[in-house]
């Protein structure tokens, strides 16, 4: 005999509960009491708990939406029967891409879109899977897979898919699969194109999107494994990059990386531009591709020092902590224009490198490992002169929390004192040998642990012994303080 208080593990007793339950619904007074309420959602939850994923989900395949609202709450809140597009539209209303589209065409899309339940486990879309529509988490959680390892969760608000929506690619290189009971939807390019003809000044916003050039098809992931960083790798491990590797769009105003992003992942920028921010200012932006005329002329941007041979590479972001030479991200990318990317998570490069990879790139830029203790020591020299001065430890702590840790290839410039960006940053080698190269030609060796450009970040335009630039002799590792840190950290701790 069950004791009191004990619950009920046959499912006659739940069932017996939701008769129950239903029974004191159809009694109950107008007026009632949120208690009430509360004992009736734990007893319908009590009983979703006894249900299967496949019980669930009967009957719950991709669908129209269908609301939990009454007819007359449905019907205020604009919804075709099903789950509220109001929520759709407004998550449809946070994503960038539609930024500017009316109001209109945002809840016309929401009546389009197909929405599915999902339970802990479905396999929402597998590898392989043809689609044109972009996929919204609702509720819950997914999880993106490759293989048998998830490289991101997707949560409330969150979109995968945008290449396929825009005819970049006509089918899923990854699996997606629910992580807990919850809700998603899709929204084809199908529909979209059939809500634009109502819509004309939306779809003349949108073209851009729409109308991809041709040769952004032919930036595959083997194209992006062409460029110098990958050189050296055996077949394996290119391979194992080749297919794990996740093609994503970003619109203007989305991050690539962010401080707050806990992922290693390596980006790489193919075409489009970026702005690479620290401490909530601007330090440098990136492009790739077309021109994007205006960028490097908006205040506090100046472009990063690139050949003409690197502008035809992907400009790489994250190598840092994707190589594991750093744990915390200080900079934030964010998008100034629509960036396609090819995005390389970390745990990729430990399957690839399950055999040493001695001839590679990566496998030597991966031993620039410094001991946390000396990079703390170079950082303290360059804080004590602040410190020298009487700035307050809050003003020194923000500075040590803002440093940005940096690789550059044999051969390449670490600072070009002739342009201004280069006025405005003071780096510490940490890792590796560097040059100085004079006006009249003449090299002189910069070990590790040397400091140069100090005045630069203190705003005074000084140039050593007339020194145009600063060469990596070989791979090396530097950290970078930069003036509008300094600037930033005086407003904050004046």
């Amino acid at each position: 005999m069950e004791g009191h208080g004990r619950a009920s593990i046959f499912p006659g007793d739940a069932r017996t509960k939701k008769n129950m339950a239903a029974a004191r619904k159809s009694i109950r007074p107008t007026g009632t009491t949120t208690m009430e309420s509360d004992e009736e959602e734990d007893e319908v939850g009590e009983l979703t708990e006894l249900l299967t994923p496949e019980e669930v989900l009967k009957g719950s395949s991709k669908r129209r939406v269908t609301s939990l609202y009454s007819d007359q709450d449905s019907t205020r809140r604009g919804s075709v029967g099903g789950m509220s597009t109001l929520a759709i539209e407004t998550e449809l209303g946070k994503l960038q891409m539609f930024s500017g589209c009316s109001q209109e065409l945002l809840a016309d899309l929401s009546h389009a879109a197909q929405s599915q339940m999902v339970a802990d486990g479905l396999v929402i879309h597998g590898k392989g899977d043809h689609s044109d529509a972009i996929m919204i988490v609702l509720r819950g959680c997914v999880d993106v897979c490759v293989g048998d390892e998830c490289i991101m969760q997707l949560r409330k608000g969150d979109h995968l898919g945008e290449t396929l929506f825009l005819a970049v690619e006509d089918y899923w290189s990854v699996q997606l699969v629910a992580q807990d009971l919850g809700m998603v939807c899709e929204i084809s390019r199908d529909d979209l194109m059939t809500v634009l003809k109502e819509h004309p000044a939306d779809k003349e916003l949108l073209n851009p999107y729409l109308s991809q050039p041709p040769h952004v098809h032919l930036l595959t992931s083997e194209r992006m494994l062409q460029m110098p960083l990958f050189a050296g790798l055996s077949e394996a491990a290119w391979e194992a990059f080749r297919d794990g590797m996740l093609r994503r769009i970003f619109f203007p105003g989305e991050h690539l990386l962010s401080p707050l992003a806990k992922n290693n992942d390596l980006v790489l920028l193919a075409r489009g531009a970026v702005s690479i921010d620290i401490a909530g200012r601007t330090i440098r932006v990136e492009r790739r591709g077309e021109s994007l005329r205006g960028l490097s002329q908006r205040e506090g941007m100046e472009m990063d020092m690139i050949s003409p041979d690197d502008a035809l590479h992907p400009a790489v972001f994250g190598d840092v902590e994707f190589l594991g030479l750093n744990e915390e991200r200080v900079s934030s990318i964010k998008a100034d224009a629509e960036c396609h990317c090819w995005l390389l998570p970390r745990s990729t490069m430990t399957k690839a490198f399950n055999a040493p990879e001695t001839d590679s790139l990566l496998w030597e830029l991966g031993r620039l490992v410094t001991e946390p203790g000396r990079v703390a020591n170079a950082k303290l020299r360059v804080l004590n002169i602040f410190d020298e001065a009487g700035c307050s430890q809050e003003f020194l702590q923000y500075l040590q929390d803002h440093f940005e840790p940096r690789i550059y290839l044999q051969g390449k410039t670490i600072c070009d004192f002739e342009l201004p960006a280069g006025t405005r940053v003071m780096h510490i080698v940490t890792n590796g040998v560097a040059s100085t190269l004079s006006e009249d030609e003449r090299l002189r060796t910069l070990s590790a642990n040397t400091t140069f450009g100090m005045m630069a970040a203190l705003g005074i335009p000084a140039r050593p012994e007339r020194v145009k630039k600063v060469l990596a002799v070989e791979h090396s590792s530097c950290q970078l303080l930069h003036q509008a840190v300094v600037v930033r950290a005086l407003e904050l701790f004046p």
